[in-house]
């Protein structure tokens, strides 16, 4: 099987063709007939209330005071809005598909943002006139990914495109009165560009691998490696602080990620080191003699203002945070934590509490009653101690059916964030548990590297020490857990189901990555080297074949609920339909569900309701309330 369109088309044809004999429930983006009553309710307490709560993120500022955010508000996806100084709101972009991130040109008279179609993630690059609203597209091309943009001044910015090869990323400058593209840097791999003085210094780097990159600086027009950076680290370039030294999150020597300064020369100093990882850092652009970092602390986000030396807490909040401006001493970002709406927010470092702004709507949904959960830890087959979180539902008793949900990644972490659909399941009587196995991020560079390549399976037994603990503490009931997870997750999902056939009595794969030979055929070339170095080479063929779920069909004695996104860049949907032809061939015929404008992961409000419900009912029937 070939990466080209014409093949994936070929094969989607094919698999489909094959559901249509089998009788597979392949329903494709048409309305669900399904009861939505399907568990008992009050008022204010169907599925569709939980995803219609109404959230916003990525809050940056104008330069005349307005604040800009993304928001659904009442609609289908996120878009951009104004918050004006009175508090009212006006929605500045429109269209079916969702604002992914934007960037404010320096005079705040610009907006470039970036958007797919359908979920391809083949980003185009758009612009927004502030003073109009007027909006074009600069760079669209459906062949052709573009992002990163990063303003150079207000008349020209950098950006990274595929468009040579649709494999390496190369690093252009675009003139926006001329409406003209050149090349700066020509380098293979996935770049991410942190910071640029000017066309001719920029700092970036080439990410090798989850865990390793590459930092480079850029001067007269010559890309060089920063000395003394090895291949074989982590390197988050985060951009250039005041005396021309630059301000870089790295793993070098340590097994924990930390805050580090390097000059040109390769001489470098610690600005924070510690038991936790840092996570991100931003830089205030106007002085550059001042950054805020957050660590990542059990989940948790803690950030701290450093300044000549100093470092001090800031009372950004319990939860998430996800930073997104430094600017003017005022510090914006988003905060997201189980039992509160996302928002964003804008500190003044200098002293004060944070200021919340953007659009919120509970639609009628009891916020406060939400769950907060609890760490606990489990010991796996070889003495490794695995985090999860736990969800315990209000006024259950256990034993609970358990619902374990696995994150993505695998390069990922379950978090203590705002999950609405986690707090329907948990006031319907089920325990959730999130298991952070090996190979998560958020515990250091030996942790995420114990499930490489040839030790993938250990991961999933991670998830039987997990369920082997929730047991022993009478939390769950031995035989009725439900799998749940989305792209690695969904691999979790399935090979823990055939690696523990009786504990699952079902589960839920959403774009799930269950055959890898055919999944690094036909995920995007700019992604196959990047997966390679996690899962092992293609041409390991019995290796891959060996740690495919759709390989272990036979073993499954649960149902499965498969969904996916047919534009899907990342899992192809041929993983899907290779699984459900597996499974309906050993007589365990799966439940389907695949949305046509939708790719890795269902972003559409009226999809995200469908599929929420479809999968709702599905599990009320393998796992139903007593």
């Amino acid at each position: 099987m070939t990466s080209s369109k014409n093949s994936d088309r070929y094969l989607l044809l094919r698999l489909l063709a094959f559901c249509l004999a089998a009788g597979l429930a392949c329903t494709r983006n048409t309305p669900a007939s399904v009861d939505t009553d399907i568990l008992p309710k009050a008022p204010n307490d169907r599925i569709r209330d939980y995803l219609e709560i109404v959230d916003s993120v990525g809050g940056r500022p104008l330069r005349d005071g307005r604040k800009l955010f993304l928001s659904r508000a009442d609609g289908e996806v996120r878009h951009l809005f104004v918050q004006e100084p009175d508090g009212s709101t006006r929605q500045l972009t429109r269209g079916p598909d969702a604002i992914d991130d934007y960037a404010v040109s320096p005079d705040g008279s610009k907006i470039l943002y970036l958007s797919s179609q359908g979920g391809n993630e083949q980003y185009d690059i758009h612009l927004l006139t502030v003073a109009d609203g007027a909006t074009r597209p600069l760079l669209a091309d459906p062949a052709v990914k573009t992002e990163n943009p990063v303003w150079i001044d207000d008349r020209s910015f950098l950006y990274l495109s595929n468009e040579v090869n649709k494999r390496d990323f190369y690093l252009y400058l675009y003139d926006l009165p001329a409406g003209t593209s050149r090349l700066l840097v020509e380098k293979k791999g996935v770049q991410a560009i942190s910071d640029a003085l000017g066309a001719d210094r920029i700092l970036f780097h080439t990410i090798l691998s989850n865990s390793s990159t590459v930092p480079y600086l850029v001067e007269k027009g010559s890309a060089r490696k920063l000395k003394g950076a090895q291949e074989d680290r982590l390197y988050r370039t985060i951009g250039f602080l005041r005396d021309g030294t630059m301000l870089v999150i790295t793993d070098e020597g340590s097994d924990i990620e930390y805050l580090q300064i390097r000059d040109r020369g390769g001489k470098r100093s610690t600005v924070h080191a510690g038991a936790w990882p840092v996570e991100q850092a931003l830089i205030e652009k106007e002085e550059r003699d001042r950054a805020v970092f957050c660590t990542n602390e059990e989940g948790w986000s803690v950030c701290h203002l450093w300044h000549r030396g100093v470092i001090r807490e800031l009372p950004t909040g319990r939860g998430i945070a996800t930073l997104t401006d430094f600017a003017g001493g005022r510090l914006w970002y988003t905060l997201s934590r189980p039992d509160a709406i996302p928002r964003p927010f804008v500190l003044d470092v200098a002293g004060g509490a944070p200021e919340p702004f953007g659009i919120t709507d509970a639609r009628g949904v009891d916020i406060a009653a939400f769950v907060a959960p609890e760490t606990r830890r489990a010991v796996s087959f070889d003495g490794l101690s695995v985090p999860y979180l736990l969800f315990l539902p209000k006024g259950a008793t256990p034993p609970y059916r358990t619902i374990t949900h696995y994150h993505g990644g695998p390069e990922g972490q379950a978090r203590a964030g705002f999950n609405p659909m986690f707090q329907y399941y948990l006031k319907k009587g089920f325990a959730i548990a999130a298991p952070n196995v090996r190979g998560s991020t958020g515990y250091g560079r030996r942790y995420g590297a114990l499930d490489n390549y040839k030790l993938r399976m250990d991961a999933v037994s991670d998830a039987g020490a997990v369920m082997n603990d929730l047991v022993a503490r009478g939390v769950s009931f031995p035989d009725r857990f439900i799998a749940m997870g989305g792209s690695y997750g969904g691999f979790m999902t399935v090979a823990s189901m055939a690696q523990f056939p009786d504990r699952y009595r079902c589960g839920v794969n959403v774009v799930g990555v269950v055959d890898f030979i055919n999944f690094l055929r036909n995920t995007r070339s700019y992604r196959k080297a990047l997966r390679e170095a996690e899962y092992g080479p293609l041409e390991d063929e019995a290796f891959l074949r060996a740690i495919s779920p759709t390989t272990m069909a036979d073993r499954i004695k649960g149902k499965l609920f498969i969904a996916h996104g047919a534009n899907d860049p990342r899992v192809p949907v041929s993983d899907a339909y290779i699984l459900a032809e597996k499974l309906t061939a050993v007589g365990n015929k799966p439940e389907m569900l695949i949305f046509d404008d939708e790719g890795h992961g269902f972003r559409k409000k009226r999809n995200r309701i469908e599929f929420n419900e479809r999968a709702a009912s599905f599990i009320n029937t393998c796992a139903p309330l007593q």
